[in-house]
This record gives structure tokens, sequence and C-alpha cells, in this order.
């Protein structure tokens, strides 16, 4: 159990930095940026707003105020940093994915409006499905996010994926010696050292089965 416990620190301890270095999660709620919205467009009610109107800045705050109040404090951060880190063009575009989502879903008088374009719960299980595919179709159709949307959402999904797949083997690589360690394995260039130091075996036979070690 124990080994296992230090396996998932190794692996993820860089993303829980990149979360702790970052500043605690500062914004408007989303009932200030939706005022923020409707004063833009000059209505009063969120029903009338044309979300398609709404400049780009607002969608991010409105999607990055979404998220929080799905996702408060620190999950906020972490899921910040996987997607590419405050202040990166692929989280803001998320952010604007998300915004624009979600005041689609209000200004259509939608009650669902966390179900559809959200991270909210179910966001690693089922509820994946409606964020990254069928919860783009409520945009008004011919607009941009109505025809491409979904596939800009799908992207953006495997290149997370894969970045968080490449970081993980990089740490393995980077820390085969302390996982050799957890199964109970020595470094073979660790024993061969220890050998050389003991006077167990001479210069030439060291660096002849280094050689060998580091060729296999």
């Amino acid at each position: 159990m124990k080994r296992w416990l230090l396996i998932g620190v190794v692996l993820f301890s860089p993303l829980l930095g990149m979360a702790a270095d970052e500043e605690g999660h500062e914004g408007l709620s989303v009932e200030a940026v939706l005022q923020e919205i409707m004063a833009s467009q000059g209505v009063e009610r969120i029903q009338d707003v044309d979300p398609d109107r709404v400049a780009p800045e607002l969608l991010e705050e409105l999607g990055d105020a979404v998220m929080e109040e799905a996702h408060p404090g620190e999950a906020h951060e972490i899921m910040d940093a996987m997607m590419g880190g405050e202040g990166s063009e692929s989280l803001a575009v998320i952010h604007r994915a998300m915004g624009y989502r979600y005041l689609v879903a209000l200004v259509n008088g939608r009650e669902d409006v966390w179900g559809w374009g959200m991270m909210g719960p179910g966001m690693m299980g089922a509820g994946m499905g409606p964020w990254m595919m069928y919860g783009w179709a409520g945009g008004q159709p011919g607009t941009f996010w109505y025809r491409y949307g979904g596939i800009i959402m799908m992207i953006f999904g495997f290149l997370i994926l894969a970045g968080i797949i490449a970081a993980l083997i990089v740490l393995v690589q980077q820390n085969r010696g302390i996982f050799r360690s957890l199964g109970g394995q020595e470094d073979p260039l660790s024993v061969l050292k220890a050998r050389l130091a003991r006077g167990e075996i001479t210069e030439e036979e060291y660096e002849r089965l280094k050689s060998r070690i580091l060729s296999s």
C-alpha cells in the first residue's frame, strides 16, 4: 500500500505543484459577469442577450466563473493547470467555449445548464460525452460554435490527455531508480559501483559490465 502511495505522489506532485504556485483563484461571480453582459448589450433580461455578440473577454470571464462555481478552490486551479495554465491561450479558448455554451443554455431557458457544456459532476464519466459531443448542438444554427464547437473541444480533450500521458512517461523515465527500489530491485549500475568500491571487480570489468548494462 505504501509503495503505491509513494508512486502516486511521485507522478502527480508536479501537477499539484503547478496549482500551488498559482495565487488563489480570484474573479467575478457568475451573476456579476451576467450583469456585465446584459449591460454591454443594453438589456435587462438574460433571455434578451445575443450570445454571438458577447465580447470574447466576457465569455472567458463567464466560463472561468462557471468553472469556479462547479469546482471551487484548489480543484479549479488543478483543472486550469491541466488545460494549459493561467494565461495560456488553450485555457482561454476553453473558458470562452464554456461561457458561450452556458450563456446559450440560459438564453434558451434551459433548466439543466450544468449538464450542457459544463464540466460538472461526472466529468470523468458519463458527463464527458454530453459535454464533448451533443452539448454543443444548442448553439444558434449557422454560428461558428454550432458548426465546430464539438470538434474543437474534442481536439482540446485529446491534447490534454496526450499531455498527461507524455508527462507520466517522462516522470517514469526520470524516476526509474525510485520505482526499482519500490519493487525491491536495486539499480544495476549502483550494484556495479558498489562491487567496484568493495574491490570485487577491476576497473576494466566495471567498464565492460557498465557498457553491457547501458546497451541493454
